[in-house]
């Protein structure tokens, strides 16, 4: 599933995956960056031939890094119904929302509906989406795919992240990032050359990242612990 260009998502690699630049406030050059850059133009600085990257340093996670999203689709978003990420202000595919707390029709959004609940609020034939705008950086807005496939499927990157406003039921390939552990690089090589012991424990154990302070209220990140190692920019 390829990202929408000025996805910002968190990731707990220490390198930015392929298609993918950290948001630490760098300079780029336009060139060989250029659909990110018709995207968010000198928003967030730069001038002439480079432009900078937004800089979420000071909310990121330890041991974690926010990305932009340097390549992939401007037009359709396939996420999984109820993910949910920070984007560049720009262009919406029709299946994702800003996250304003705005109302939606339990008819209409029903599979988001089953999942959400009323847990944002309701009205009679209407849920609400969570209200996340103090939270948003400058120039960038959370936003939630409000059509998509089942959230508990998920073919992402191996140790890749997932920003959902519910709670899954048992996934053994999905694991909430609630520090969790000890794993065993036995039985997870790939996982541990990924995430090493900078979450805690003594090789051969590791722990999955503790996430909980690091997500607004209701919401969950759960990681992915099956799949490809993500390619290395």
């Amino acid at each position: 599933m390829p990202p929408m260009i000025g996805q910002v998502k968190l990731f707990p690699y220490d390198f930015p995956p392929a298609g993918w630049i950290f948001c630490d406030g760098q300079e780029v050059p336009i060139d060989g960056n250029d659909d990110l850059f018709d995207m968010v133009q000198f928003t967030f600085g730069g001038s002439g031939d480079k432009f900078r990257m937004p800089d979420l340093r000071e909310m990121t996670p330890r041991n974690c890094h926010y990305c932009i999203a340097s390549k992939g689709t401007d037009v359709t978003y396939d996420g999984a119904t109820g993910e949910t990420f920070l984007k560049a202000d720009y262009y919406l595919p029709p299946n994702l929302m800003k996250c304003n707390g705005q109302s939606l029709d339990k008819t209409r959004y029903a599979d988001l509906e089953r999942w959400i609940g009323t847990r944002f609020g309701a009205g009679p034939n209407s849920f609400k989406l969570p209200d996340l705008q103090t939270k948003n950086p400058d120039n960038l807005s959370y936003v939630m795919t409000v059509m998509g496939p089942n959230p508990q499927v998920f073919d992402g990157y191996l140790a890749e992240l997932r920003l959902l406003p519910f709670e899954l039921s048992r996934v053994d390939y999905q694991v909430l990032c609630d520090g969790r552990g000890p794993w065993h690089r036995q039985t997870q090589p790939e996982l541990f050359d990924l995430l090493g012991n900078r979450f805690g424990g003594n090789d051969p154990e590791f722990y999955l990242p503790d996430l909980r302070s690091s997500v607004p209220s209701q919401f969950n990140y759960y990681m992915n612990v099956q799949g490809a190692p993500p390619p290395r920019s």
